[in-house]
């Protein structure tokens, strides 16, 4: 299968109406929205979303998010939908936010991975709405990246990664966020299922109190390997700069790739640690041969909801 970048930029409707050729026809495709790139495909047809799995290399057992355009679709696909639900809704969709609900028993059970609980997401992206609206019905979609791979922030991400196996890549540039959305679970009590790009302070504080996180991790990252499983580098945290340089001794300046805010090193060199690049310069890295990247676990880090959960730092 050719693979075919469509500029949105250049010629928007074009594009659009070509990818939703495919998405009628039952292929995935690759579109932008405002956190990272994401594939997906009509989320009640079983095909599409048995492909976007075999297309990433998922678990089946791994579930899909229902991206949708407008929220009487959530209506549509939940059942037993909180007060919860609209407080958050009024406030942040569309926006770089996931909401995990009860499904109603006419969505597949494939999207859900066998479970009975749906994640909900309203993208703030133009380029994805006017797909979505004009192919009528919810996406099952996650992110347009191998399992065990960066998530995608650019086109050429997704198309390093998927090159062959999905028709159309709809190219808008840099996400504006450039990590994954925040997700909530709202079965039960509100809880924190990933940090993302909005705080947990922030939807505790649209809620008029404190959620609390799971404790679970769906992280990329322990502190000895990264789980990266198809990438070429290992990703190991440090308390502070000298320990890393103490393990820089013995290995190639070539091999070594330092995440710091505060340190600089005359040898290795020192990328300033940034939530909003983290995707691109682990994409980087495995592009430049990197061997390591270490990590200080400076004030930056430490604080940094999003940055923790990913390296899986308590």
């Amino acid at each position: 299968m050719i693979t075919e970048i469509l500029n949105i930029s250049t010629d928007f409707d074009s594009s659009i109406e070509k990818a939703l050729s495919w998405l009628r026809a039952g292929m995935p495709v690759v579109f932008p929205t405002e956190t990272v790139y994401g594939i997906g495909g009509g989320l009640f047809d079983l095909n599409a979303v048995e492909m976007v799995y075999k297309i990433k290399g998922r678990d089946f057992k791994n579930p899909l998010s229902a991206h949708i355009s407008n929220i009487n679709d959530a209506k549509m696909l939940c059942r037993d939908i909180p007060d919860e639900f609209y407080i958050l809704a009024d406030k942040f969709l569309p926006g770089p936010l996931s909401i995990v609900m009860s499904k109603r028993s006419e969505v597949p059970d494939l999207v859900t991975g066998g479970g009975d609980t749906l994640s909900i997401r309203f993208p703030a992206n133009d380029i994805f709405l006017e797909l979505s609206q004009k192919f009528g019905q919810p996406i099952a979609a996650t992110s347009a990246n191998k399992s065990g791979k960066p998530s995608p922030v650019i086109a050429m991400h997704a198309y390093d990664d998927l090159q062959g196996l999905v028709p159309v890549i709809l190219d808008a540039g840099k996400c504006r966020y450039q990590i994954e959305s925040t997700v909530i679970s709202l079965v039960d009590e509100p809880k924190l299922i990933r940090p993302g790009a909005i705080s947990q302070k922030v939807i505790s504080e649209a809620l008029g109190r404190e959620i609390k996180s799971l404790n679970t991790q769906i992280a990329v990252f322990d502190n000895k390997k990264s789980s990266l499983e198809n990438s070429s580098f290992r990703i190991i945290c440090f308390d502070n700069f000298d320990s890393i340089i103490d393990f820089c001794k013995d290995k190639s300046k070539n091999d070594i790739l330092i995440f710091s805010r505060e340190n600089i090193h005359d040898i290795f060199s020192v990328q300033k640690t940034e939530e909003s690049s983290f995707f691109s310069d682990l994409r980087d890295a495995e592009i430049n041969g990197v061997q390591y990247l270490l990590v200080e676990k400076d004030q930056y880090v430490m604080n940094s909801e999003v940055l923790r959960h990913r390296l899986k730092i308590k």
